[in-house]
């Protein structure tokens, strides 16, 4: 929600040449503050009273890889309210909100879904491995960077995606 205005706002700003920065939590682009965005707004369907407590996330290594960066990260969740709270409670890190792309797929008993964000095939290939290693009630999330040294690394984008979500899921590495 927050992210489908933010980045692609922040992109065209820097791609037209005009100075967009994140500061305290804010857009800004040319002194102009556009939008708050990493404030505490819950998503929707989630009340105030909500805690992230019962959501642990673990998190993987990142992985660099023909100017991308990778980093994954995995997290236990029982309903679509708790892929929304995680995808939220991520999204308030500046560090994350500012990466390229922001991918998840999800398995919730035995039905499952993706976002790609507009990296084709990475949030479909977690979603099948994960139904392949059996995996239930979980979340894995990719965060892509793309550097400006990037270059097409075609499947190994899915490849690293999917070690480095392993990497998270089979980690003791809590964010909180």
């Amino acid at each position: 929600e927050r992210r489908q205005f933010v980045v692609p706002k922040f992109k065209e700003a820097k791609k037209s040449g005009e100075r967009a920065i994140i500061k305290n939590d804010k857009l800004y682009i040319n002194g102009q503050l556009q939008r708050e965005f990493l404030s505490p707004c819950l998503p929707e369907g989630v009340n105030s009273g909500v805690s992230y407590d019962h959501l642990p996330i673990k998190f993987g290594s990142t992985i660099s890889d023909g100017g991308s960066d990778f980093c994954g990260y995995s997290a236990e969740v029982q309903c679509l309210d708790d892929v929304r709270s995680v995808a939220d409670l991520l999204l308030r890190d500046r560090s994350v909100a500012c990466r390229t792309h922001f991918i998840y797929a999800y398995v919730l008993d035995q039905d499952g879904n993706f976002n790609s964000d507009g990296d084709y095939g990475i949030g479909s290939g977690l979603l099948k491995h994960m139904q392949k290693e059996k995996l239930v009630n979980q979340m894995f999330i990719v965060t892509r960077n793309c550097g400006p040294q990037f270059r097409h690394i075609g499947y190994k984008r899915i490849e690293n995606s999917i070690k480095t979500c392993m990497e998270a899921y089979e980690s003791d590495n809590y964010i909180r």
